[in-house]
């Protein structure tokens, strides 16, 4: 029995009404029209209604809306409405005659769970969705979209737009689902998918998409890079990258530059209209799916539409929400296999998780073809814990590095910019500024260091949020002119050039592409042991791998490396070779084939 119907009765059973009209998006089997007629107050609306629950049922509370829709149920001014479905399936047409005719409110469900809600705020927010599409497929010179543009940047008119699109969203100021209402609503929509989308589609053999959210200046992106770039000197020409975002998808040039140079395509996804899709899907479908929320659904049915067009043999998603949303995707599209690419340690403490990422991943981990992967054996741990799963069903694909990418030729030129003294030792930070990194902490190691090194620069590469937080944080700790926070670094091969020491004090890492090519251009490394650090690098070889991720601990660990020259210069050799052996663009290509279900020679392909 679908979960929808089973959440309805026990809701209904505790709901004091005389009336009740059970209005059910999709034909009812005969044990759930039954299950709902065994109460004599509901009445059941459903699109071709079995003729043999007809016959038992005598008292015509069985009622086809195959042509009229939701019209007549919503009219009937009496009793309580519940839809057995979400908010995005009701047309806006519905809902209108349902308010015209005095009907103010109506029961969906939403996220897993049944709640009351205001007519008219569904058909503001099926406006507010509908104009937000239009303007997304607009050209950026439409001189609409030129004047939305100006709006946003009045503060009054911001706050009008965000109002509106507050009360159009229903589910805005409640809760956030608990995890069984996630866990329900996910398998509903994987049983689904399951029963009527039972068969793969046919696609095009060779054809290789990679998803992502876009192009940021990030470590997932450049490896994103060199997969690409490699499955296509393998022979696989047919590839390229779909960013989620209109303004991500070109937003760090050397990655684009990157993809340029290799003649690997990448383009924005086209927002689909979710009314038109979700009418187009199977029903019970279209019921399960209408319940999220509705930026996740957009993006959803988006892909899938992109997915059915394209037709690939294989799609390959990376961090977590965008894997989520293609896995899902791809399933409606019949993609026969789906690589999710975990790029740390399960999301459960870092800010970017969401409260339905566990119930997603359990459901969705249950199709065949799903395979999520991470690219180091700690984060594999951690998602297999996290989600009961056995950790060698979760493939390591480490990360790789361009092992020519060496000490730059120019080692003056960034000290020469920065007003950097010739033999002025320099601590170098390559990271996003966001608190998982833990940019403070770094910043405050520096502080203890500049106390014993009156003379040491340090240096930081990076955007991100916490910007201003780490300026005022450096200001207080004195550092002075010897604290130097530059922003992105599209060259940034040139830049470790400079750094004596690299320190890393993440919360949380898989393989940190940082480290990889820390070693590479042979720096030595001081890192927090997070995650797979301690995998990236060989300790007391290349590295120091602090276990106590404190200022002092940090600061000392730095300190020995700086004052220690012998062994600065063995880890200045082994630094390329242990990256050269471990952490290859081929070494990587080859696993990522296997999990991919490629064969070893493009072309070479049997089904």
């Amino acid at each position: 029995m679908n979960s929808s119907v089973t959440t309805a009765l026990t809701y209904v059973a505790d709901l004091d009404a005389g009336r009740i009209t059970v209005i059910a998006p999709f034909p009812l089997e005969e044990m759930e029209a039954l299950a709902l007629l065994e109460d004599r107050r509901i009445q059941v609306h459903t699109p071709a209604p079995l003729p043999n629950v007809r016959r038992i049922d005598d008292s015509q509370r069985l009622v086809d809306t195959s042509r009229n829709g939701y019209s007549a149920p919503l009219a009937e001014r009496s009793g309580v409405a519940i839809f057995l479905g979400g908010p995005s399936m009701f047309p806006v047409s519905d809902l209108l005659t349902g308010m015209l005719s005095g009907r103010w409110s109506i029961i969906c469900r939403i996220e897993g769970r049944y709640r009351h809600c205001r007519i008219y705020r569904l058909i503001l927010g099926h406006w507010i969705n509908d104009i937000t599409w239009r303007l997304r497929r607009m050209p950026e010179l439409h001189p609409l979209v030129r004047i939305v543009k100006r709006c946003r940047k009045v503060a009054v008119l911001r706050r009008l737009w965000r109002s509106a699109k507050i009360a159009g969203h229903v589910t805005v100021g409640r809760p956030a689902p608990d995890n069984n209402d996630g866990e329900t609503l996910f398998q509903e929509i994987v049983t689904a998918l399951e029963s009527e989308i039972a068969q793969p589609a046919a696609f095009v053999p060779g054809r290789i998409l990679h998803v992502n959210a876009g192009l940021a200046a990030g470590g997932a992106e450049r490896q994103i890079c060199l997969t690409l770039a490699g499955l296509k000197r393998r022979g696989f020409c047919d590839v390229a990258l779909l960013g989620e975002y209109k303004d991500a998808i070109d937003d760090f040039p050397p990655y684009v530059c990157a993809l340029d140079a290799n003649a690997i395509p990448y383009e924005a996804i086209v927002k689909a209209p979710v009314p038109s899709v979700l009418r187009r899907l199977p029903k019970r479908l279209a019921a399960a799916l209408s319940q999220l929320p509705p930026d996740i659904l957009t993006d959803i049915l988006s892909l899938a539409e992109e997915f059915d067009r394209r037709r690939p043999q294989v799609v390959q998603a990376w961090q977590d929400a965008t894997s989520i949303r293609v896995a899902i995707a791809a399933a409606i599209a019949g993609i026969p296999r789906t690589v999710l690419c975990g790029r740390n340690v399960c999301p459960v403490t870092l800010p970017t998780n969401q409260p339905h990422f566990r119930a997603a991943y359990v459901a969705i981990l249950r199709m065949p073809g799903v395979i999520l992967t991470n690219n180091s054996h700690a984060g594999a741990n951690s998602y297999a814990h996290w989600l009961g799963v056995d950790a060698d069903s979760i493939p390591v694909i480490y990360n790789a590095v361009d092992t020519t990418n060496r000490r730059s030729a120019y080692p003056a030129d960034w000290r020469a910019r920065l007003g950097i003294p010739e033999q002025a030792p320099v601590i170098g930070g390559i990271f996003r500024l966001l608190p998982q990194k833990r940019p403070l902490l770094w910043v405050h190691a520096a502080a203890v260091l500049g106390g014993s090194l009156s003379d040491a620069h340090f240096v930081i590469a990076g955007e991100g949020t916490m910007r201003e937080d780490i300026l005022r944080y450096a200001a207080a700790q004195n550092l002075g002119g010897r604290f130097h926070l530059l922003g992105n670094v599209p060259a940034v091969s040139e830049l470790y050039a400079i750094f004596d020491v690299f320190l890393l004090a993440s919360q949380a890492e898989g393989v940190a592409n940082v480290l990889l090519e820390a070693q590479c251009a042979g720096v030595p490394v001081v890192c927090a042991d997070a995650g797979g650090n301690s995998e990236a690098v060989q300790p007391d070889v290349t590295a120091i791998v602090v276990n106590r991720p404190e200022p002092a601990v940090l600061a000392t660990a730095v300190m020995r490396v700086l004052r220690d020259k012998a062994w600065r210069e063995r880890a200045r050799i082994a630094g390329p070779r242990h990256v050269a052996a471990n952490f290859s663009p081929d070494a990587m290509i080859e696993k990522t084939m296997k999990v991919c279900g490629l064969p070893k020679v493009a072309g070479d392909q049997q089904y």
